[in-house]
């Protein structure tokens, strides 16, 4: 599976305003913010490995189900951050050290994808 670097550079731009975002420090409006941007970079990187599109790339059963198809015991623990990273959308406020990890796992996921060994 090959991403293109379009999208790929288009995910690190996200998460790289993401850091930024985050690193201002100034309560929920800011962690909120970044964690959309992590979400958007995320999703990318996922729609490029598994093919799925909206409304698919929302739905945790099919989101699951495409990560299967890998095999490997890492594809097991993407799809779960991904999944946990959707559910967060649903709470009124997102700490900030939630998204700083956030911001870590996807930047590891994205050099997992990058190398090809999801």
């Amino acid at each position: 599976m090959e991403v293109t670097m379009t999208n790929f550079y288009a995910a690190e731009k996200k998460l790289t305003f993401a850091d930024f975002l985050i690193s201002r420090g100034e309560g929920d409006t800011y962690a909120s913010a970044a964690y959309k941007h992590t979400l958007a970079a995320v999703t990318i990187i996922v729609q490029e490995l598994t093919n799925l599109e909206e409304p698919a790339i929302r739905s945790p059963q099919l989101v699951a189900k495409a990560f299967k198809r890998f095999n490997e015991p890492k594809a097991a623990a993407y799809s779960k951050f991904y999944l946990d990273l959707m559910k967060l959308a649903g709470k009124p406020t997102i700490p900030a050290n939630n998204v700083e990890e956030a911001i870590r796992k996807g930047r590891n996921f994205m050099d997992r994808v990058k190398d090809h060994k999801v």
